[in-house]
Protein backbone atom coordinates (compact mmCIF):
# COMPACT_ATOMS: atom_id res chain seq x y z
CA UNK A 1 0.00 0.00 0.00
CA UNK A 2 2.19 2.81 -1.32
CA UNK A 3 -0.01 5.77 -0.23
CA UNK A 4 -0.16 4.44 3.33
CA UNK A 5 3.59 3.82 3.40
CA UNK A 6 4.23 7.37 2.20
CA UNK A 7 1.87 8.75 4.86
CA UNK A 8 3.61 6.74 7.58
CA UNK A 9 6.98 7.93 6.29
CA UNK A 10 5.93 11.59 6.50
CA UNK A 11 4.63 11.11 10.03
CA UNK A 12 7.84 9.41 11.16
CA UNK A 13 9.90 12.21 9.58
CA UNK A 14 7.84 14.82 11.44
CA UNK A 15 8.33 12.96 14.72
CA UNK A 16 12.09 12.68 14.21
CA UNK A 17 12.30 16.34 13.21
CA UNK A 18 10.44 17.33 16.39
CA UNK A 19 12.77 15.23 18.55
CA UNK A 20 15.86 16.71 16.91
CA UNK A 21 14.53 20.25 17.39
CA UNK A 22 14.35 19.46 21.10
CA UNK A 23 17.94 18.21 21.03
CA UNK A 24 16.95 14.56 21.37
CA UNK A 25 18.87 11.87 19.46
CA UNK A 26 16.84 8.63 19.30
CA UNK A 27 19.64 6.19 18.35
CA UNK A 28 17.36 3.18 17.77
CA UNK A 29 14.89 4.03 15.00
CA UNK A 30 13.45 0.84 13.47
CA UNK A 31 10.03 -0.56 12.58
CA UNK A 32 9.50 -2.25 15.95
CA UNK A 33 9.85 1.15 17.64
CA UNK A 34 7.12 2.71 15.51
CA UNK A 35 3.56 2.31 16.80
CA UNK A 36 0.41 2.73 14.71
CA UNK A 37 -2.92 3.67 16.31
CA UNK A 38 -6.32 2.47 15.14
CA UNK A 39 -6.77 5.70 13.16
CA UNK A 40 -3.34 5.32 11.48
CA UNK A 41 -1.56 7.87 13.65
CA UNK A 42 2.15 7.14 14.01
CA UNK A 43 3.97 7.23 17.34
CA UNK A 44 7.76 6.89 17.49
CA UNK A 45 8.45 4.98 20.71
CA UNK A 46 11.23 3.57 22.90
CA UNK A 47 13.37 6.54 23.81
CA UNK A 48 15.20 4.42 26.36
CA UNK A 49 18.44 4.65 24.39
CA UNK A 50 18.04 8.30 23.40
CA UNK A 51 20.07 11.21 24.74
CA UNK A 52 20.16 14.98 24.60
CA UNK A 53 22.71 16.14 22.09
CA UNK A 54 24.20 19.52 21.32
CA UNK A 55 24.39 20.32 17.62
CA UNK A 56 28.18 19.83 17.42
CA UNK A 57 28.40 16.87 19.78
CA UNK A 58 27.90 13.15 19.28
CA UNK A 59 26.90 10.15 21.32
CA UNK A 60 29.68 8.18 23.01
CA UNK A 61 28.07 4.76 23.47
CA UNK A 62 27.64 1.97 20.94
CA UNK A 63 23.85 1.62 21.06
CA UNK A 64 21.30 0.61 18.46
CA UNK A 65 20.09 -2.29 16.34
CA UNK A 66 22.83 -3.32 13.85
CA UNK A 67 20.59 -3.63 10.75
CA UNK A 68 19.54 0.02 11.19
CA UNK A 69 22.72 1.57 12.62
CA UNK A 70 24.73 4.17 10.73
CA UNK A 71 28.46 3.39 10.39
CA UNK A 72 29.42 6.03 12.97
CA UNK A 73 27.17 4.37 15.55
CA UNK A 74 29.40 1.31 15.52
CA UNK A 75 32.16 3.67 16.67
CA UNK A 76 30.04 5.24 19.42
CA UNK A 77 29.79 8.53 17.53
CA UNK A 78 26.07 8.84 16.80
CA UNK A 79 24.88 12.25 15.59
CA UNK A 80 21.49 13.57 14.44
CA UNK A 81 22.24 12.34 10.92
CA UNK A 82 22.56 8.82 12.34
CA UNK A 83 18.83 8.86 13.03
CA UNK A 84 18.22 9.84 9.40
CA UNK A 85 20.30 6.86 8.26
CA UNK A 86 18.17 4.56 10.44
CA UNK A 87 15.05 6.25 9.09
CA UNK A 88 16.23 5.56 5.54
CA UNK A 89 16.71 1.86 6.29
CA UNK A 90 13.27 1.75 7.92
CA UNK A 91 11.67 3.43 4.89
CA UNK A 92 13.40 1.00 2.54
CA UNK A 93 12.05 -1.92 4.54
CA UNK A 94 8.53 -0.45 4.50
CA UNK A 95 8.54 -0.08 0.72
CA UNK A 96 10.22 -3.39 -0.18
CA UNK A 97 9.60 -5.72 2.77
CA UNK A 98 13.32 -6.48 3.17
CA UNK A 99 16.41 -4.78 4.55
CA UNK A 100 18.67 -3.05 2.00
CA UNK A 101 21.66 -5.24 2.91
CA UNK A 102 22.66 -8.17 5.06
CA UNK A 103 22.72 -7.35 8.77
CA UNK A 104 26.18 -5.90 9.45
CA UNK A 105 28.31 -6.69 12.46
CA UNK A 106 31.07 -4.51 13.95
CA UNK A 107 33.51 -6.54 11.84
CA UNK A 108 31.66 -5.32 8.73
CA UNK A 109 32.16 -1.63 9.58
CA UNK A 110 34.87 -1.00 7.02
CA UNK A 111 32.85 -2.66 4.24
CA UNK A 112 29.74 -0.78 5.32
CA UNK A 113 31.50 2.58 5.14
CA UNK A 114 32.85 1.74 1.68
CA UNK A 115 29.45 0.60 0.41
CA UNK A 116 30.60 -3.00 0.04
CA UNK A 117 27.86 -4.69 2.06
CA UNK A 118 25.84 -7.38 0.33
CA UNK A 119 22.56 -6.05 -1.05
CA UNK A 120 19.53 -8.27 -0.84
CA UNK A 121 17.49 -6.67 -3.60
CA UNK A 122 16.49 -9.90 -5.32
CA UNK A 123 13.89 -11.06 -2.80
CA UNK A 124 11.07 -8.65 -3.65
CA UNK A 125 12.45 -6.00 -5.95
CA UNK A 126 10.85 -7.58 -9.01
CA UNK A 127 7.41 -7.09 -7.46
CA UNK A 128 8.26 -3.52 -6.44
CA UNK A 129 9.46 -2.34 -9.86
CA UNK A 130 7.26 -4.64 -11.95
CA UNK A 131 10.17 -6.29 -13.78
CA UNK A 132 11.43 -9.86 -13.92
CA UNK A 133 15.05 -9.10 -14.67
CA UNK A 134 16.87 -7.43 -11.80
CA UNK A 135 20.47 -6.60 -11.03
CA UNK A 136 21.79 -7.92 -7.74
CA UNK A 137 24.98 -6.51 -6.28
CA UNK A 138 26.70 -9.14 -4.16
CA UNK A 139 30.16 -8.20 -3.00
CA UNK A 140 30.83 -6.43 -6.27
CA UNK A 141 29.40 -9.20 -8.49
CA UNK A 142 26.35 -8.68 -10.72
CA UNK A 143 23.77 -11.37 -11.42
CA UNK A 144 20.65 -11.06 -13.54
CA UNK A 145 17.55 -13.04 -14.45
CA UNK A 146 14.39 -12.64 -16.53
CA UNK A 147 13.70 -9.82 -18.99
CA UNK A 148 15.65 -6.65 -19.67
CA UNK A 149 15.58 -3.59 -17.43
CA UNK A 150 16.65 -0.55 -19.40
CA UNK A 151 17.58 2.94 -18.23
CA UNK A 152 14.05 4.27 -18.62
CA UNK A 153 12.31 1.46 -16.72
CA UNK A 154 14.93 1.53 -13.96
CA UNK A 155 14.62 5.30 -13.57
CA UNK A 156 10.85 5.12 -13.14
CA UNK A 157 11.24 3.40 -9.79
CA UNK A 158 13.85 5.67 -8.26
CA UNK A 159 13.09 8.40 -5.74
CA UNK A 160 10.83 11.12 -7.23
CA UNK A 161 10.74 9.64 -10.77
CA UNK A 162 8.56 12.47 -12.10
CA UNK A 163 11.07 15.14 -11.15
CA UNK A 164 13.90 16.11 -13.51
CA UNK A 165 17.44 15.15 -12.56
CA UNK A 166 19.15 17.80 -10.41
CA UNK A 167 21.46 20.30 -12.06
CA UNK A 168 23.19 21.18 -8.78
CA UNK A 169 23.80 19.15 -5.63
CA UNK A 170 24.91 21.15 -2.57
CA UNK A 171 26.82 19.21 0.11
CA UNK A 172 27.13 20.99 3.44
CA UNK A 173 29.25 20.49 6.57
CA UNK A 174 32.59 20.31 4.77
CA UNK A 175 32.01 16.67 3.73
CA UNK A 176 33.51 15.76 0.37
CA UNK A 177 31.14 12.90 -0.41
CA UNK A 178 27.52 12.39 -1.41
CA UNK A 179 26.71 9.46 0.91
CA UNK A 180 24.72 7.49 -1.68
CA UNK A 181 22.36 10.42 -2.24
CA UNK A 182 20.69 10.46 -5.68
CA UNK A 183 23.60 8.60 -7.26
CA UNK A 184 21.71 7.75 -10.45
CA UNK A 185 19.95 11.08 -10.82
CA UNK A 186 23.03 13.20 -10.13
CA UNK A 187 25.30 11.49 -12.68
CA UNK A 188 25.67 14.75 -14.65
CA UNK A 189 24.90 17.22 -11.88
CA UNK A 190 27.30 19.91 -10.74
CA UNK A 191 28.40 19.67 -7.11
CA UNK A 192 29.02 22.39 -4.54
CA UNK A 193 30.83 21.40 -1.34
CA UNK A 194 30.62 24.03 1.38
CA UNK A 195 31.85 24.13 4.97
CA UNK A 196 28.66 25.57 6.46
CA UNK A 197 26.76 23.15 8.70
CA UNK A 198 23.27 22.29 7.46
CA UNK A 199 21.44 24.02 10.37
CA UNK A 200 23.31 27.23 9.49
CA UNK A 201 22.73 27.00 5.74
CA UNK A 202 20.72 30.04 4.69
CA UNK A 203 19.88 32.33 1.77
CA UNK A 204 23.39 33.77 1.53
CA UNK A 205 25.00 30.34 1.22
CA UNK A 206 22.36 29.23 -1.26
CA UNK A 207 22.85 32.35 -3.38
CA UNK A 208 26.63 31.83 -3.41
CA UNK A 209 26.21 28.23 -4.56
CA UNK A 210 23.84 29.27 -7.36
CA UNK A 211 26.20 32.03 -8.52
CA UNK A 212 29.11 29.60 -8.57
CA UNK A 213 27.02 27.11 -10.53
CA UNK A 214 26.02 29.80 -13.05
CA UNK A 215 29.69 30.55 -13.75
CA UNK A 216 30.51 26.98 -14.74
CA UNK A 217 30.67 25.58 -18.27
CA UNK A 218 28.80 22.29 -18.19
CA UNK A 219 29.95 19.54 -20.55
CA UNK A 220 27.73 16.61 -19.48
CA UNK A 221 30.56 14.12 -19.80
CA UNK A 222 31.97 15.64 -23.02
CA UNK A 223 35.12 17.65 -23.54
Amino acid sequence: DLPRALDYTCQICNAVDHAHRQGVLHRDLRPSNVLVTDNCLIKVADFGTSRFLEIAAHGTTVIGSPPYMAPEQFQGKAVFASDLYSLGVTMYQMFTGVLPYDTPSPADLDRLMRGRTTLVLAHRLSSVIGCDRILVLDGGRIAESGVDVDEESFGRYLYAPDMPDPDLVIRTSGELRVSNFLLWQSAYAEFAFIDTLWPDFGPDEFRAAIEDYASRRRRFGGR
